[in-house]
């Protein structure tokens, strides 16, 4: 087996987040309290209307399985923000997240700063508006040179001018850090990528590596989602994924598809030892880290040997053992295919461990959505407050387990528990994202004393 060599830890130093139902940390902490599905009906506009008339709980060409998702109640203006209005809403939830994560920095080197931000390539809403702008502008303009001379033509003209955001809007999924970079002033820039549902977490271990590299003294980094709801509605309901029910309920009895999200979360790092002597405040501290590829399974059908490979590697990383952790916040979606093979993932990994070890596990996407390439991003943002505060928050939408979990480690609760501190040991936690065609990620958090 590889052997790693033992990393230097890493501070998180700074969160920041737009989820549904939670605009700040506080916020989000109180909702994480409460343990409440924060899903709802679209809000108007999301949709055009006839939309909402093509539900159908069957496979249906072209219908929706529900109309329910997690969505943000508001986000900054371009005008709050100082930036070109009709800019796409993406860019202004990128840069509102960045400035809230740095905020109370007081010792951030900007010219040694560098952001990586996670970004899913999908139609946004003002892309799609694109679309239509400059296709359908040029079929009429098509049509109406067809059509005869000596007839009144009914015909509207095509409207070839733009909007003066378009050249943002038309770069929607890679341009957000780049515009975030230079409005922080950060002199190491940033980039955009898109490892799908892993690719918050993916975002976050190569800011580690820029870290203990010692090419950046500090980084942003985490992920940011706000497709065009629609498309994704449709794309996940034409997949057999989406919830036909509009309950997101991972490991339940209950749980029959995933159910979708939008938001943005972020985290500033620097190594542990620039964090103290910064005098940072500081969350939490990132000990291991592991990213594979499967290499068997397909889109929809993740396998337990590639992110077998991805967990062992995290923990190798750290030299711990794996029932050293005693919380995962689970890629966790409610898919029933999905879930099942991470359970049979977390088996393997523990066999061997004592018989007095339990785990629990939890997944924050019932609580709001699935994020896409936000998705680990929440998950990890919640499991640092659940270290820092020494406490377990519910896990939502939990009546009573798919599987059986009294033979094996792990108990799932839908109860806010105090996390006690057992023996010298630091409390530990690990966060999963498994994203479709199988890539992986797995990071292992530590509280800091």
């Amino acid at each position: 087996m590889r052997e790693y060599q033992d990393r230097a830890a890493i501070a998180i130093v700074g969160l920041g987040l737009h989820f549904p139902g939670a605009h700040n940390v506080e916020e989000y902490w109180q909702r994480l309290l409460e343990g409440r599905d924060l899903s709802q009906d679209s809000p108007p506009g999301r949709w055009p209307e006839y939309i909402h008339q093509r539900l159908s709980s069957t496979f249906q060409p072209d219908t929706l399985r529900n109309k329910r998702g997690y969505y943000l109640d508001t986000i900054p203006t371009p005008a709050s923000l100082g930036l070109p209005e009709g800019i796409d809403p993406l860019f202004c939830l990128a840069l509102a997240t960045a400035r809230q994560t740095i905020i109370s920095q007081t010792a951030l080197p900007l010219e040694e700063t560098g952001l990586i931000m996670a970004s899913i390539a999908l139609p946004t809403d003002t892309t799609s508006n694109l679309s239509w702008e400059v296709l359908g502008g040029d079929f009429l303009k098509r049509l109406r040179t067809l059509w005869p001379q000596d007839r009144p033509c009914p015909l509207p003209a095509a409207n070839p001018q733009l909007p003066p955001a378009a050249p943002y809007n038309v770069a929607a999924v890679g341009l957000p850090a780049q515009l975030v970079a230079a409005q922080l002033h950060l002199g190491l820039g940033g980039y955009t990528l898109d490892a799908a549902c892993a690719s918050s977490l993916v975002a976050i271990e190569l800011a580690c590596r820029e870290l203990l590299a010692g090419r950046a003294q500090a980084m942003l980094a985490g992920g940011l989602s706000r497709p065009d709801s629609l498309y994704t509605q449709m794309g996940f309901s034409a997949l057999r994924a989406l919830s036909p029910s509009g309950l997101c309920a991972p490991f339940d009895k209950r749980a029959d598809g995933l159910m979708v999200g939008e938001g943005c979360g972020l985290v500033l790092l620097k190594t542990l030892e620039r964090a103290q002597a910064d005098g940072d405040h500081i969350y939490a501290i990132i000990r291991g880290a592991g990213i594979s590829n499967d290499l068997q399974g397909n889109l929809l059908a993740p396998s337990s040997e590639g992110q077998l490979r991805c967990l062992r590697q995290a923990y190798q990383s750290c030299h711990l053992e794996p029932w050293q952790v005693e919380l995962i916040e689970c890629h966790g979606t409610g898919t029933p295919v999905g879930d099942k093979v991470e359970l049979e993932s977390l088996r393997q990994l523990w066999e061997g461990a004592p018989a007095q070890k339990l785990c629990q596990l939890r997944s924050v996407k019932a609580m709001v959505g699935h994020l896409l390439t936000a998705a680990g991003a929440a998950g990890l943002i919640r499991t640092v407050l659940n270290l820092e505060k020494g406490q377990i928050t519910p896990q939502v939408n939990f009546q009573e387990s798919a599987w059986d979990l009294e033979s094996t480690p792990f108990r799932i609760s839908s109860q806010l528990q105090e996390w006690p501190q057992v023996g010298p040991e630091p409390r530990r936690a690990a966060v999963s994202g498994f994203g479709f065609g199988g890539i992986n990620a797995h990071l292992i958090l530590e509280e800091y004393r």
